[in-house]
């Protein structure tokens, strides 16, 4: 279950502490994980519905599937090799921005095989 809340003079402040209070009488003895983490804003709608329409653009074009291009550009573009052993990062996890960049590096290489994508800008009056 997640709750969400803002740390304020070192100090955590759930938004709905009644929900969480609830929540938390009706567990059982048990262990618990918890986890504090920045909030940070999940890519929107908009970008994935553009993801994916492209990566239907991009696999009509070349002959792979969406679901097998989603595979390919995540191990291209996603890939953290920072650790001993290269990690391929879920699209799920990006944020807005992130999300943006990875949308680019994809759209530059559909260009650099001569693929042409539609952007939101394009059908905007």
């Amino acid at each position: 279950m997640n709750f969400f809340g803002r740390i304020k003079q070192g100090n955590l402040i759930l938004n709905d502490i009644k929900r969480f209070n609830l929540f938390i009488k009706k567990q059982k003895d048990c262990v618990v994980e918890v986890r504090v983490k920045k909030y940070r804003k999940q890519r929107s709608t908009d970008q994935n519905s553009l993801y994916w329409m492209w990566l239907g653009i991009i696999g009509d074009d070349l002959g792979y599937d969406a679901d097998e291009l989603h595979a390919t550009f995540k191990a291209m573009f996603l890939t953290d090799l920072s650790k001993k052993l290269p990690l391929v990062r879920s699209t799920t996890a990006l944020n807005t921005q992130e999300f943006s960049l990875y949308l680019e590096r994809i759209d530059r290489q559909a260009s650099e095989l001569g693929i042409v994508l539609p952007h939101p800008e394009d059908w905007r009056e």
